[in-house]
Parts: structure tokens; sequence; C-alpha cells
């Protein structure tokens, strides 16, 4: 009698195949998360200087027109949109803005969200980026890529 044999092709992952997926997925993760909370801060801190020049040059044509800069805000962006004429969407950021005298100011944009905290600072100065640094990061290695001056 001539039994035939038929040859089934199985076709499955061996335990230490998937161990060997799950340390290569688990090395990949390691390597990609900080990078992209690194990414997320530069993101931010761009935004914040965008905004604090966008602030800036709100605040020189206040002064041109009124001979000083706007008065002390509290920051939020009501404010900051009604006394300068702008369109800020809320972003995360913390705003405050002063006048500290007739023909200066100070804003600072402060993040305090994940991936550690800064705060970006523009004044009546022109804005360079070139010392003195204007915007500035205000502490020293704070900043994802903002070099400090101020």
């Amino acid at each position: 009698m001539v039994t035939l044999m038929i040859k089934r092709n199985k076709t499955a992952y061996t335990l230490i195949e998937v161990m060997i997926v799950v340390v290569l997925l688990g090395l990949l993760a390691a390597f990609a998360i900080p990078n992209f909370q690194g990414s997320i801060r530069k993101a931010h801190e761009r935004d914040a200087v965008m905004q604090l020049t966008l602030i800036n040059g709100a605040q020189k044509i206040y002064f041109a027109q009124n001979g000083f800069y706007s008065p002390t805000g509290a920051g939020t962006y009501t404010q900051l949109n009604t006394d300068l004429g702008l369109n800020i969407i809320p972003n995360g950021m913390t705003y405050t803005y002063n006048r500290i005298a007739l023909a200066t100011y100070r804003t600072t944009a402060a993040w305090t969200g994940g991936g550690g905290n800064f705060t970006v600072r523009v004044t009546q100065a022109a804005v360079s980026q070139s010392a003195p640094l204007n915007p500035c990061c205000t502490v020293a290695g704070a900043c994802p890529t903002l070099g400090t001056g101020c």
C-alpha cells in the first residue's frame, strides 16, 4: 500500500523571532521619543520668537502713532490683540509685557510645557540675530537653539 505524504507548509513565527522584533521596537522607541520631544521644544521656541517679533513690530507701530509704547498688560491674548491690533492665537505660551518708561518696554513669552521650561524676551531694540540678540533666551541653556544675551 502506498501512502501519500502531503506536505503542509506551516508558517508561523517562533518565540525567538517575536522577542527579537519586540527588542528592536523598544530600541527604536528609546532613540526616537527623546528626539521627538526635542523637536517639539524647538518648535515652541520658534513660535515664541515669531510671536515676539510680531509684538515688537506692533509696539513700534504703536509708538509711531502715539509717541509711547503700549501700557503694561497682563499678557492675555485678548489684551495683546486689543492693545496692539494683533491676532495672536492661543498656543500654550504665557505672554507678559510691561512698559518700563514711555520709550522702553519688555515682552516675554514663557513656555512651561513638556520637555522643559524656557522664557524668551524681546525689547524695543531692533530685532537681531547677532549680539546683542533680540529676542533672546533669558536663562543660559534653557532654550533649545536660541542663545542668551539678555
